[in-house]
């Protein structure tokens, strides 16, 4: 988490923080996650998905297939 003075605390009203989420899979699935975020009235998630695209399986018109013995 970056915050507006790069230094660590709570932020005030009207201020804003950056959250960099970095996604490092380590299989080929989908990955649902939450990120929580917690103030001083209450707390409420912020959905995360990581995707990928599904692989494209292209086979030409006729497939030659031989037998062996």
């Amino acid at each position: 988490m970056k915050y507006p003075n790069d230094e660590t605390g709570v932020i005030a009203p009207g201020m804003s923080a950056i959250v960099y989420v970095n996604f490092n899979a380590t299989s080929l699935s989908d990955f649902d996650d939450e990120l929580l975020i917690v103030t001083e009235d209450s707390s409420f998630k912020v959905q995360l998905q990581g995707r990928r695209e599904h692989p494209i399986l292209t086979l030409p018109d006729v497939l030659g297939i031989d037998f062996v013995g």
